[in-house]
């Protein structure tokens, strides 16, 4: 039988040997610290603010980042936006530097995202919200 994979890479190889990441499915509400991160990237589009009242985290990365899967009450209106990202912000954890955006999905919150721009290795958690500075 012919090898299909021949000259192709690997997605492991790509990674630098790390596995590639799922989402780990869970149902609970925002943390204190997750609804401040996204209350303080909303400041400069306050209509989805609602929507904090009305969200559940449905998901999280298995890389044990910080990063969620939402997903807003389907009976909450939806906010009027073209663009996909809605925030982008970098904040500081021990002295690394770290990303953080809210995306959305037609006028609903779908996802809060955190990594290190310049690593290989992931934030275990959100930086706090004292550091995060707008791009």
């Amino acid at each position: 039988m012919k090898d299909v994979t021949a000259g192709f890479t690997s997605l492991a190889s790509v990674l630098g040997g790390q596995k590639p990441t799922t989402t780990r499915t869970t149902d609970r509400p925002l943390t204190p610290e997750e609804r401040a991160t996204a209350q303080w990237l909303l400041r400069n589009s306050p209509e989805f603010l609602p929507q904090l009242d009305h969200v559940r985290v449905t998901g999280q990365c298995s890389c044990g980042c910080p990063t969620l899967d939402l997903r807003v009450a389907d009976n909450q209106p939806r906010v009027q936006q073209s663009e996909r990202t809605i925030a982008e912000a970098y904040g500081e954890i021990e002295g690394k530097l770290v990303r953080v955006i809210l995306l959305q999905s037609r006028g609903h919150l779908v996802r809060l995202e955190a990594w290190y721009p310049d690593a290989n290795e992931h934030p275990a958690r959100l930086p706090d919200v004292k550091s995060l500075m707008s791009i």
